[in-house]
């Protein structure tokens, strides 16, 4: 499937054991310059260089959900990263219709750093009865255009995808 691929992405769940394995089988058959692109929400993508064999090819595409409706893709870079490889990434982003940003490989990168404690605040708001779940989504989908509310995309997302998030970022949400 991908002996012939420019681009490999791997989008599977959020353990880097997971992902280790996808890209280790992907080398064995992908052409010696596809650039290799983690889909990553959580893990930082230093964490998952010790079985990429060309750190120069790495990079993160990180598409945002509802993935038809968002243009926004961060385009996650490491140190190792080339120039190339990292504008060959904005390049293909746009071709796609969407709007890419660059961000260095830190933890949570730029959404998810920002958005996981909204995430986690809107289900304190629900669990102490401060608005029904249609309520919060429906103030922020209309008060910040916001195409689904948060609680709708926790649903969306998983519970276990945001707990792996807020684990792998290290972030430190107040109660």
């Amino acid at each position: 499937a991908v002996s012939g691929a420019d681009y490999v992405i791997e989008a599977v769940v959020e353990k880097r054991s997971v992902k280790d394995e996808v890209f280790i089988e992907a080398q064995q058959f992908c052409p010696p310059n596809a650039l290799l692109i983690t889909n990553t929400s959580s893990i930082q993508l230093s964490d998952l260089l010790p079985c990429i064999q060309d750190h120069s090819r790495f990079a993160g595409l990180h598409f945002f959900n509802p993935v038809p409706l968002m243009k926004l893709v961060e385009v996650v870079s490491t140190p190792d990263t080339s120039t190339e490889t990292h504008t060959k990434l904005m390049q293909f982003c746009i071709s796609l219709g969407k709007r890419p940003v660059s961000c260095k490989d830190t933890p949570g990168f730029i959404v998810n750093r920002l958005l996981v404690p909204y995430l986690i605040d809107s289900i304190r708001m629900l669990e102490r009865g401060d608005a029904t779940k249609e309520d919060i989504d429906a103030a922020m989908c209309y008060g910040t255009s916001c195409p689904m509310g948060p609680l709708a995309l926790c649903d969306y997302v998983g519970l276990d995808t945001i707990a792996n998030v807020m684990s792998g970022e290290k972030i430190h949400i107040i109660r």
